[in-house]
This record gives structure tokens, C-alpha cells and sequence, in this order.
């Protein structure tokens, strides 16, 4: 329990009142008190010890003593129960008014007092008073009783985490509403924005969307939780419709279906069934080197490795049938993605990824920021000695090549191109 600080006498670790009080608080706020509460336990009265002055401090500092027992007469108002012990000591009768138990001898300086030794709570009611949080004890009660009567499966988890639902209070009522609005629906084709529930909207989800998965977890029937999506997969794990996802590319200009579209974005479901023309596909990461890229004969250019290898988005059964070229940054993260991508479709051929590309840009060259060092064990040799370079350090710190500071010429020599594009 905290004491009494200031000056250098021992009596500075006498306990005060707002010792107690803190003590009393440190409960409520590490969960015991308001997890009692939730759990309906019967009131177990509990006891502070106090720490007061010795009998030759009582003899020593009469005025002191004085002081501090005033702290501790009924006459304050506070609703807890005092044990006391009988301390004698000379100069005690000075201080007999304090105490109805002090008894002095005639004509003696000596006197027996009772000293406060603990400070007892038997009644709930005394610490939400002490605490002031009379409100949130009413509150919380009348959630949990909500709960018992409507969500059952959910007042166990309230009564685990009293603290998170207090602290969610101003909008309780609308998760719960969200919670309940959620296991009443039997589609399978909703988006998150079309929950229909007032204060609700994409916003208020992705900010409580840790709380929602606790509760929805607990109130929903197994058969309605994919739990073998990631908690931060909300939408797959509940059920509703995933964002989709969309793939950029350039078609080639004799594919008649695009109607001579010179750069598109189609969902990747979509990109996945189109097939479109082409014996070669072409991945970059970065947008003006996608731009930037002249037309190639037969070839169709994609912006980005997601198109092809993120999760959940179709593998194009077409791809297998063609040539795969991938173009990244020559750094960690640009390296960790090829492997990724080799997962999908292991005959993936890196483009300008190597050390005689890093060597001939050395002024082109910048700092990784948060480079990422992981065993990859889908790259090729050539690649693997480049990426072992760069985590080792051998070039400077963290050494990075952006795709976007490659030559365009240095593209053109790697695709056997005339020095100026295809004409």
C-alpha cells in the first residue's frame, strides 16, 4: 500500500486515507473488483493494514500523532469500519479526547489509545462509494442482466472482461445491437455495409472489429465461423463478401474483346476466367515503369505480383500455359515476393533482378528501410547470391535497387529489344 511521502521522519510512513482509497482503486482497475462483480460472487469483506505511529513517536511527536488521528475519526464520513489496537505510551493523555479508549492514570502523562491497524470493507456499497463509480456499478449490472436474459452466450465473456465493456460504454449498445443483427442473418452475400444497424457503418467495424470478433466467436453456431481464417480476416470468417480484388493490365492490341483498350482493371475472379491473348505475361511492381513499358510482341503486362500470388485471389488456370516474368525492386521485400509468387507458379522468371543489374546502377541506389532477412528457398542461384549480398550487408546497409531507377535500356538488352523499344 502507498504511504505517507514528504520530509525525512519516520513518521512519513504512517498510512493516510487516500492510501487506503488508492489501494482500494488498484483492485478495481487490474479487474478483481469489477470481475466479483460480473461473476455474481458472494461479498467477502477485506481488510487494508494501516501503519501508525510507535509509542515513543506517540511520546515524541504528540502534535504530529494528533494530525494524523484526526485523519481517522468516524466524524470524516467515510463508510469504512476501522479495527484499532491499544498503543500506552507516555504524553498519550494529551491526545484523550481522540479516543473514548483512552484511559490516563490521575496525575499521569501516560494513557492508552487505540491506534488504527486496518481499514475494513464489508460491503460492496462502501467500495463503489469510496471509488465513486456507483454509475458504473449500475451500469454494468443492468448489462450483464440484458445479457443473461437475451444473449447468454455472451454474459460469460462480459463477465471475463468487465473493464473492456465499461470501456466501451458510450457504444456497448451498438456493438451488442451489431452482435445480435450479425447471428440473425442467414445470407451469404452481404458486404459489411449492408449490416443495418443505426450508428453503424464501415468505420464503427474496422474500429471494434477485435471486440465484434470476441462477441460474434462466442455467439455464433460453429457451423457460421470459418475459423480457419486469421482473426483479422473478418469478412471471410463471418461470412459476408470479401472487397474484391482488382488486376491492371494491358492487353495486347489484336485481343478484339477489349475493343482496342489500351489499359484495363477487371476483378481478379474476372482476370482469371478472361484468357486474355498472349504466349507471355509480364508482372511489374511499380506503376510509371508499367506505364513505361513499351509494347512487347505477344505479351500481356500486369501491374503488380498481388494480381497473381496474393491470398485469396483466384490463380488463373490459363497462366500455366504461359510465359511468367516478374519484375520487382532488388531489396529484400522485392525478393521475398518472387519466392511468394514461385509458390503459385514455380516457372516464374525473375527480370533484372541480379548483381550485374545492382552493379551497373550503384548512383541509382537508396537504403531499404525495414529490410525483411527470411530463409528463400524457392530462388534460383543467380537470385539467391543477389539476395545473400544484400542481407549480408556486402554493398553498404541495407542496399535497394527500386525497379523504377532501372534503365529503360537495361530492359530492352534483357528482352533482346532494339535500343529503342519494338518498332
Amino acid at each position: 500500500m502507498a504511504m505517507m511521502r514528504g520530509g525525512g521522519s519516520s513518521r512519513t510512513a504512517w498510512t493516510q486515507p487516500v492510501d487506503v482509497v488508492e489501494a482500494l482503486r488498484r483492485r478495481w482497475e487490474t479487474g478483481v473488483l469489477p470481475r466479483a462483480l460480473a461473476d455474481g460472487q458472494q461479498w467477502a469483506p477485506f481488510s487494508f493494514a494501516v501503519r501508525g505511529p510507535t509509542a515513543r513517536q506517540i511520546a515524541e511527536t504528540p502534535d504530529a500523532v494528533r494530525s494524523w488521528l484526526e485523519l481517522w475519526r468516524p466524524s470524516v464520513g467515510r463508510p469504512w469500519r476501522v479495527q484499532t489496537t491499544a498503543a500506552a505510551a507516555p504524553g498519550a493523555a494529551r491526545l484523550a479526547d481522540l479516543t473514548e479508549d483512552a484511559d490516563p492514570a490521575e496525575g499521569s502523562d501516560a494513557a492508552v489509545l487505540r491506534i488504527p491497524e486496518a481499514v475494513w470493507i464489508d460491503e460492496p456499497a462502501t467500495a463503489w462509494t469510496l471509488l465513486q463509480v456507483q454509475p458504473d456499478v449500475a451500469w454494468l449490472t443492468e448489462r450483464l442482466d440484458t445479457a443473461a436474459r437475451e444473449t447468454p452466450r455472451l454474459r460469460e465473456w462480459m463477465g471475463a472482461y468487465p473493464l473492456r465493456v465499461l470501456a466501451l460504454r458510450d457504444e456497448w449498445d451498438t456493438l451488442m445491437a451489431t452482435v445480435v443483427w450479425i447471428s440473425r442473418q442467414s445470407r451469404k452475400d452481404l458486404y459489411l455495409r449492408q449490416i443495418d444497424v443505426p450508428g453503424v457503418d464501415t468505420r464503427f467495424l474496422e474500429r471494434h472489429r477485435n471486440v465484434l470478433t470476441d462477441l460474434l466467436d462466442r455467439q455464433l453456431p460453429t457451423g457460421r465461423i470459418d475459423r480457419t481464417a486469421a482473426r483479422a480476416e473478418f469478412e471471410q470468417r463471418f461470412g459476408f463478401r470479401r472487397r474484391p480484388t482488382f488486376v491492371r493490365f494491358r492487353p495486347l492490341r489484336g485481343d478484339q474483346r477489349f475493343a482496342g483498350l489500351p489499359d484495363l482493371s477487371v476483378r481478379s475472379d474476372d482476370f482469371a476466367a478472361l484468357a486474355p491473348i498472349g504466349a507471355r505475361v509480364m508482372a511489374v511492381e511499380n506503376e510509371a515503369t508499367y506505364l513505361a513499358v513499351p509494347d512487347l510482341t505477344d505479351t500481356v503486362i500486369v501491374l503488380g505480383s498481388a494480381a497473381l500470388a496474393a491470398d485469396g485471389v483466384a490463380v488463373p488456370p490459363w497462366l500455366a500455359e504461359r510465359e511468367l516474368l516478374y519484375w520487382g525492386d532488388i531489396d529484400t521485400h522485392g525478393f521475398a515476393v518472387l519466392d511468394r509468387l514461385r509458390h503459385r507458379h514455380p516457372r516464374v522468371r525473375s527480370l533484372l533482378m541480379d548483381r550485374t543489374t545492382l552493379a551497373e546502377h550503384r548512383g541509382h541506389w537508396s537504403r531499404e528501410d525495414s529490410p525483411k532477412v527470411v530463409m528463400l528457398d524457392r530462388l534460383d542461384d543467380e537470385e539467391q547470391l543477389t539476395y545473400r549480398e544484400i542481407t549480408d550487408n556486402v554493398h553498404g546497409p541495407a542496399v535497394r535497387l527500386d525497379s523504377e531507377r532501372v534503365r529503360m535500356s537495361a530492359l530492352y538488352r534483357a528482352l533482346r529489344l532494339p535500343l529503342g523499344g519494338p518498332s
